[in-house]
C-alpha cells in the first residue's frame, strides 16, 4: 500500500491524486469471462495479467471522497512536473454536485445530481433547475455551453449564467449580470445526446 502518493504511472498513463489517499496496487494474473459483463460473449474463462490500483478508504468509511486525474500518453519522467503544475481545480466534490475547472483550457465540467449552483470563478456562476451534465468553455469572444441528460431521457433544463449573454433563447434576469437559457434535451433515439450552443457577451 502507498500512503498519499502524488501520482502513479503505468503503461504510458499517469494518475495524479488531487487529494490525499491510501492507494493499493496489484499487478498480476486475473481470471474471468467476457460473459460476466456481456452475455453475448463466451462463458470461457480467460486469464490475463492486469494492473489494478484503487483508493482504500478502510472499513465502513463515512462521507469518504477521492479525486484524481487520468493523463494518457505521458512519459514517466514528466509526470511529476505535470502533477505540480496542473491547471485543474476541484470546485465541488459532493453527492449533489461534482465540478472541476481547467484554468489553462478555461473549461468547466459540471455534474449536477440535483438542482443547484456553483461559482466557477469570479464573475462566472452556473445554476440549473434539473439534474444534468454541463460542459462550459470560455472562448475569447464566446461562451460555449453543452448540456446533456445522463438518464437518457427527454428533458428541459433552465440554466442560469452569472453573466449578460446574447444568443438563441437567452433571457436576461435581474439586470445585466444574469442570463437564463432553456435547453430542450432530446428523447427517443437521440436521448442522452448533448445540446451545444454558443453565446456572445451582451
Amino acid at each position: 500500500m502507498l500512503d498519499n502518493p502524488d501520482w502513479l504511472w503505468h503503461d504510458e498513463v499517469g494518475y495524479v491524486l488531487l487529494e490525499p489517499g491510501a492507494v493499493r496496487l496489484h499487478n498480476g494474473p486475473q481470471q474471468g469471462s467476457w460473459w460476466e459483463i456481456n452475455h453475448e460473449y463466451s462463458r470461457d474463462a480467460v486469464a490475463r495479467d492486469v494492473f489494478l490500483a484503487w483508493i482504500d478508504h478502510g472499513t465502513r468509511p463515512q462521507s469518504a471522497t477521492y479525486s484524481y486525474l487520468v493523463v494518457p500518453g505521458i512519459a514517466a519522467d514528466t509526470l511529476a512536473t505535470y502533477a505540480r503544475r496542473s491547471s485543474i481545480k476541484i470546485l465541488r466534490n459532493a453527492s449533489s454536485l461534482q465540478a472541476v475547472w481547467h484554468g489553462r483550457l478555461r473549461t468547466a465540467g459540471l455534474a449536477f445530481y440535483e438542482p443547484g449552483a456553483v461559482d466557477i470563478r469570479r464573475g462566472l456562476t452556473v445554476a440549473v433547475d434539473t439534474p444534468c451534465l454541463v460542459l462550459l468553455k470560455e472562448l475569447p469572444e464566446r461562451l460555449l455551453i453543452s448540456v446533456s441528460n445522463p438518464r437518457n431521457e427527454q428533458a428541459a433544463v433552465q440554466l442560469d449564467v452569472g453573466r449578460s449573454l446574447a444568443g438563441d433563447g437567452v433571457k436576461v434576469l435581474d439586470g445585466p449580470s444574469r442570463s437564463r437559457i432553456t435547453f430542450e434535451l432530446p428523447g427517443g433515439m437521440e436521448a442522452g445526446k448533448s445540446v451545444t450552443r454558443s453565446y456572445a457577451p451582451r
